[in-house]
């Protein structure tokens, strides 16, 4: 309990929102009939977006919990935690737009959870003023003679 009262703001959304990721991930996204099929079983988006989702909180969540600092090439935790989630939320929403009938609560569950975790990553970046990951700095350079 007590290294959940140490964690920012940015990273307690980061963590309930890849709890909201995993359980929606097991309840029904599609149902109809009395039949349901899960987030594991709706198809590879569905997966893909799921596992980027939980990635993403796992990496936001890794240094303040354990204390290591884990780096993905030249990103910071904070900036793979953001192309993940961002990943993640795109590839469920693009596995709504190919599959809309009879969507049921998990996928929104899913949806909002992946989401969740996204802006915690953009809030964590922010906060430790990097770059956004794959843009750079954002301030134009000036070469000096």
């Amino acid at each position: 309990m007590e290294r959940w009262n140490d964690l920012s703001m940015p990273a307690k959304l980061g963590a309930g929102g890849g709890i909201l990721v995993l359980v929606g991930s097991l309840l029904p996204w599609y149902s109809w009939a009395g039949f349901s099929i899960s987030g594991w079983s709706a198809g590879l988006p569905a997966v893909l977006g799921i596992l980027a989702a939980a990635a993403a909180a796992a990496l936001l969540l890794a240094e303040p919990l354990t204390g290591t600092r884990p780096t993905i090439g030249s990103l910071a935790p904070p900036q793979s935690a953001l192309l993940a989630g961002a990943a993640g939320t795109v590839l469920v929403i693009l596995r709504f737009l190919t599959a809309t009938s009879f969507v049921s609560l998990g996928f929104f569950v899913t949806l909002v959870g992946a989401g969740l975790v996204t802006y915690a990553a953009f809030a964590t970046l922010k906060e430790a003023d990097l770059p956004l990951p794959l843009v750079g700095s954002g301030k134009e350079e000036t070469e000096t003679s």
